[in-house]
């Protein structure tokens, strides 16, 4: 998924125009089962899941990437590291492997089927989306994690707490891989 932004970050500051790329990781062994993984499990991609993420350098070769951030998890530092290696842009950049980029927590769910979890959220009353299972993360705790400030440092690459480094030019690339499509919404940037 590639997005073309601009965000203002102060009034004071000069726009930054960039792209993003979001980069769901490849299949693993989990996935084709139909298991949750969330944050405790940590599978490596399956044979599929490794020719997902090939497929997906072959196709992002030719992106002028400034700057990429990715999940500590193994399934998606494999999907990402597959891909850099095939994008000449990435020979001298360093992946930001950060733990804020995780799959929210599913708890004492994880491990399990898909499945299972959508039947106890229909037993509870609530949307899939919108049920906790006991010791997962809520919503609300799942989004804390990238406030708006921190978005804004993932997506224009400023120094802080993430570790970024300041973006360089006037259009740049940004590629993001994710454990899963974000919960929490780009339009909180300032």
């Amino acid at each position: 998924m590639r997005y073309s932004s601009v965000v203002n970050l102060q009034q004071s500051m000069k726009a930054l125009t960039f792209g993003l790329t979001l980069v769901r990781h490849g299949e693993t062994q989990y996935n084709k089962e139909g298991l949750l993984q969330g944050q405790l499990i940590d599978a490596p991609l399956s044979e599929s899941g490794l020719q997902q993420a090939e497929a997906a350098g072959c196709y992002l070769k030719h992106v002028l990437f400034s700057n990429v951030f990715v999940s500590d998890m193994l399934r998606a530092r494999q999907t990402a590291e597959t891909i850099m290696k095939h994008n000449t842009s990435c020979l001298g950049l360093q992946a930001v492997w950060d733990p804020l980029l995780k799959e929210k927590s599913f708890g004492t769910a994880e491990g399990g089927r898909v499945q299972d979890l959508r039947e106890m959220a229909k037993a509870a009353g609530q949307t899939f989306l919108d049920f906790t299972p006991p010791e997962g993360e809520t919503q609300e705790q799942d989004k804390k994690y990238l406030t708006p400030c921190s978005q804004a440092q993932l997506l224009t690459g400023l120094t802080g707490p993430l570790g970024c480094r300041t973006l360089r030019g006037s259009s740049q690339e940004v590629m993001v891989s994710l454990e899963t499509a974000p919960a929490w919404s780009w339009s909180g940037c300032p």
